[in-house]
């Protein structure tokens, strides 16, 4: 299956972030996962405070990784991101087929080929 991890990392600075994203992309490459994107959206505040591993957090690091990787390992997988004390939050959303033909398109052939406007 196809899956989006949307993840906010603690605010470290390059030298400690970098350790700790490839930790993250390598726990999925050894479950059987196949990174097909990784996107770094850079650090930034919060909307809110975010209270992870006792500690209060106004600014985070925004990663977006996609993959392939089995249904029956996204459990572990989950629970490895909670107790990975570098994230503070993660969201795991299952990508189904017309979603990933969509993110192909750009949005103007999205438009003309639904003749919305």
């Amino acid at each position: 299956m196809r899956y989006e991890f949307s993840l906010i990392l603690q605010a470290l600075d390059k030298a400690k972030i970098i350790p700790e994203i490839k930790k993250i992309v390598s726990s999925l490459v050894e479950r059987g996962g196949v990174i097909r994107t990784m996107e770094n959206l850079g650090e930034r505040q919060l909307p809110y405070k975010m209270i992870a591993n006792a500690k209060k957090h106004i600014t985070g690091r925004y990663l977006v990784v996609d993959t392939e990787l089995p249904a029956d390992e996204l459990p572990p997988i989950r629970r490895a991101m909670v107790l990975n004390e570098t994230v503070i939050r993660c969201t795991i959303i299952r990508k189904n087929r017309a979603t990933i033909k969509l993110s192909k398109k750009t949005l103007k052939e999205y438009i003309n080929s639904k003749r919305i406007l």
